[in-house]
């Protein structure tokens, strides 16, 4: 039997799947070190969708007739997983995936065709999303489309007296935004760096950071926080004129944050 799945690789983490650890496997060499991870960081390949069988196309057909043919088809085991589905009660899958710490939830309708390549309103990936108050202490400047301007700010929130960093922002501006931000970044005075150099080595891109006077706070939307209290996927929303920097807390970021 020959079959072409649709599917993805998760490493779990208390029955979450965790892209940190995923990232652990990734792009290795050495079969000694390809070996180690495999026992330490067990993967398992989730199937999502059934496109061909022994030379069948069966993307031009609906969604619950490819979804049969799967299920009798695979034998689900340690390291082979057939992503469960819920018929119906979206809203109540939704809000068990929230409280589980899951990102989200994937809608599709039955009738539903496979179509590579394209979006369709068949399929709505539905995530959850968080809003948090980061300060801005630097930025990195822009490459290609961005040359001139800046790539990326550099987020903070204060953990005690100290500024902890949280990730870098590159997403969500479009021109008018993206200049009003680099007019405000060069109004500012330029500090030393806030933050530890082992901080840096864990963002490259931070060595060639402007760091300038945290007082800008932003608005951002993100997916959570990573293990390592980064915002996951973060998007500028905007400035925020009312709110100090000092207001901006690590414990106000894991509240916000918290499922």
């Amino acid at each position: 039997m020959k079959a072409i799945l649709d599917g993805e690789i998760v490493a779990f983490e208390n029955g979450v799947p965790s892209f940190q650890r995923l990232q652990q496997r990734m792009h290795l060499r050495d079969e000694r070190r390809v070996e180690q991870m495999a026992r330490l960081i067990p993967v398992a390949y989730i199937v999502f969708d059934l496109l061909d069988l022994d030379g069948a196309d069966l993307t031009g057909r609906p969604l619950e007739h490819r979804r049969r043919i799967l299920e009798e088809t695979i034998v689900p085991s340690e390291r082979i997983q057939i992503s469960p589905i819920t018929r119906g009660d979206g809203s109540a899958l939704f809000q068990a995936a929230e409280e589980q710490g899951l990102e989200g939830i994937m809608a599709k309708r039955l009738s539903s065709l496979y179509q590579p390549g394209a979006r369709s309103r068949d399929w709505l990936k539905v995530k959850f999303s968080f809003d948090a108050d980061v300060v801005i202490v630097g930025w990195i400047e822009g490459e290609g489309r961005r040359k001139g301007s800046f790539g990326s700010l550099a987020m903070a929130v204060y953990d005690d007296d100290e500024l902890r960093y949280v990730g870098n922002v590159g997403t969500g501006f479009d021109r008018r935004s993206l200049d009003e931000a680099l007019q405000r970044l060069n109004a500012l005075g330029e500090i030393e760096r806030p933050f530890s150099s082992e901080v840096v080595r864990s963002r490259p891109e931070l060595r060639r950071a402007h760091w300038v006077t945290p007082s800008l706070v932003a608005r951002v939307e993100h997916r959570r926080l990573t293990s390592a209290g980064r915002l996951r996927s973060p998007s500028f929303q905007g400035f925020r004129e009312d709110k100090d920097p000092k207001e901006c807390t690590f414990d106000q970021l894991l509240a916000g944050a918290a499922p």
